[in-house]
């Protein structure tokens, strides 16, 4: 089975996973972890002891920010060949993610990067004409 873990600051992760299930359903190889609330200080802790449960499996870990406390905690994790690390969490990259779990690894992720970034978008102000009563 292939994994994705949401890891974040606060409960960006839980909230996340939340919002990702109500578009795609429960998913059963989705996982949060939200660091340093609630008691849960020890993000190192968490995922030895997922990768100990889980020795064989493939692991997407998503974090909240890249160069973040938990970002950086994760990259220690990286050069093991289950572990892929991706930093940026949104919505339509995990929702990517998890509905091309089928495909090659290396294929969803860099497609679920790209639908991430594409999804990011910037509004800027129009100033509409104001129409004159007569």
């Amino acid at each position: 089975m292939r994994y994705v873990l949401l890891m974040s600051h606060g409960h960006l992760a839980s909230g996340m996973k939340c919002t990702v299930e109500m578009i795609v359903g429960k998913m059963e190889n989705l996982l949060a972890f939200d660091a340093y609330v609630d008691g849960n200080d020890n993000v190192k802790q968490f995922i030895e002891d997922f990768l100990e449960k889980h020795p064989n499996e493939e692991v997407i870990i998503v974090t909240d920010v890249l160069g973040g406390s938990v970002n950086n905690e994760m990259l220690n994790y990286n050069n093991l060949p289950q572990v892929n690390l991706i930093s940026g969490m949104n919505v339509p990259l995990v929702v990517n993610l998890l509905l091309n779990i089928g495909e090659e690894l290396k294929t969803t992720i860099e497609e679920s990067v790209e639908t991430g970034r594409e999804a990011v978008r910037y509004f800027e102000k129009v100033e509409k004409e104001l129409e004159e009563d007569f």
